[in-house]
């Protein structure tokens, strides 16, 4: 199950990686990493989308969710979206932070996904970082919850199986 979710976040990670690599020049507005797509900077935020596939990553301040990323993944209120990023037919990937405590958070989600049908299926706690696992048919939707500093970082992660 994990092989799952890990080729869902390393996505969003990699293009970040792209990104601030330095594989082109900040002051550059465009960039062409592939034939099928294209990098597009503004307002200190970094799109990706592959015309091909459909796959788009948002990552920056003004970070969007896109029209088409999964309905059944809940959206913290109030949470800033610093990354969000899907894959048609496979996966999507939401990062965002909140000043709400890690326990809210968390309990947020649980309520939210087990009153949507889900069934959790990992409920972890490693050192208070809060890690989540819920399952519907052959959807898996991951949620990992932290504090540091006054915030709250929340990862989610849906994947098919």
């Amino acid at each position: 199950m994990f092989d799952h979710l890990m080729k869902f976040l390393l996505f969003p990670l990699f293009t970040l990686v792209l990104i601030g690599g330095g594989c082109f020049n900040r002051t550059q507005q465009t960039a062409q990493p592939s034939d099928s797509g294209e990098i597009n900077i503004a307002d200190d935020t970094y799109t990706y989308e592959d015309k091909e596939t459909g796959a788009y990553a948002s990552i920056g301040e003004n970070a969007q969710i896109p029209n088409d990323f999964p309905s059944d993944v809940p959206v913290y209120e109030g949470a800033q979206i610093l990354a969000a990023s899907v894959i048609p037919n496979q996966g999507a990937t939401l990062l965002s932070t909140t000043t709400a405590s890690l326990a809210s958070v968390a309990q947020w989600y649980e309520d939210e996904l087990l009153g949507d049908g889900w069934e959790m299926e990992t409920d972890s706690n490693y050192n208070g970082r809060l890690m989540k696992v819920f399952q519907k048919g052959d959807v898996i939707i991951s949620v990992a919850v932290s504090e540091m500093d006054g915030q709250t970082s929340i990862t989610v992660i849906r994947a098919i199986k």
